[in-house]
């Protein structure tokens, strides 16, 4: 994040302006960055790919429909419209995403990462085999990258990965379980190779850089599971994440999400949609695991911004 903006003020300024720049230039390139992540967050929000139920063996192609009609100038619903305006303007919003969206923090990149694999896993899920092979390799990388930004990544992520895994194969082929776990054991071959060949490329990368064999995740964990080493930055209660750091920095959202929880709990056999539980299992494990920790900080949680 900061090396790129750092080595092209060297190049093209002079030294004098160099502190001012290492300020703002690094927030100015994740401010660019961030520009790109709306635009995912957009994309998402408006629902341009057809949504799956975790009930049945057919796809939604209504709101397919409903978003072709949009387009060709057709009215729709003007509650789904006042819906995406109030999702819009929350995401808008939020503290995180208004303060934390242009700082150099890992959990910033984090956060990123996880829009980015989102829009592959709960995208349009109709394309032909070719494209699945290239998406599946898609997500693999980009698992392999969130795992070198942030050890705590597969947290946030593996409900979303096995979101896709279930809507592509298992949904499809209901009633054939061999066929579903055979396209099963296909699908995560190509995860398979595109999250190791990225891990080569970041492990050889890191290793010049400090200049000895480095496995960065592997570190930032065996540092994390030393309580010796996080009494460095301060010891905090377990339940600081759940009661303290996620309503201070969602506000009533995070308290509207848990009265929506439990309105929903007593719905679940009549409620269908898949991604609504698949956010919640990647909140529910986020938190969950990060609240192992005894030290917990706020900014650890910004990969829930957009569950």
């Amino acid at each position: 994040v900061s090396g790129i903006p750092f080595k092209l003020i060297e190049a093209l300024i002079n030294h004098e302006y160099w502190s001012y720049s290492m300020l703002f230039a690094p927030r100015l390139l994740l401010f660019l960055v961030s520009i790109v992540v709306d635009e995912c967050v957009v994309r998402i929000i408006y629902g341009e790919q057809p949504s799956y139920s975790l009930e049945g063996s057919t796809t939604s192609l209504n709101r397919v429909n409903e978003e072709k009609s949009n387009t060709l100038g057709k009215k729709i619903d003007p509650v789904v419209l006042h819906q995406r305006y109030t999702v819009k303007l929350l995401y808008a919003s939020l503290w995180p995403t208004l303060l934390f969206h242009t700082r150099t923090f890992s959990n910033t990149l984090e956060a990123f990462v996880l829009v980015w694999l989102v829009v592959l896993c709960c995208g349009d899920h109709s394309t032909s085999n070719d494209k699945y092979r290239l998406k599946c390799i898609a997500i693999g990388v980009l698992s392999a990258v969130g795992l070198f930004v942030r050890f705590t990544f597969p947290m946030f992520a593996f409900p979303y990965v096995a979101y896709y895994l279930f809507i592509n194969v298992w949904q499809r082929n209901l009633g054939a379980f061999r066929l579903s776990l055979i396209q099963s054991l296909r699908y995560l071959s190509l995860w398979i190779v595109g999250f190791c060949s990225m891990s080569s490329i970041l492990i050889w990368c890191d290793s010049i850089y400090y200049g000895q064999w480095t496995i960065t995740p592997l570190n930032n964990l065996l540092y994390n599971m030393k309580a010796d080493n996080l009494a460095l930055h301060t010891l905090h209660p377990r339940h600081l994440h759940l009661l303290v750091n996620m309503p201070m920095l969602y506000g009533p959202l995070f308290i509207g999400v848990v009265f929506k929880l439990v309105q929903k709990c007593n719905q679940i056999p009549h409620y269908r949609s898949g991604l609504f539980w698949t956010s919640l299992a990647s909140i529910i494990m986020g938190v969950g695991c990060l609240s192992l920790a005894p030290h917990q900080e706020p900014r650890f949680l910004l990969p829930c911004s957009l569950p």
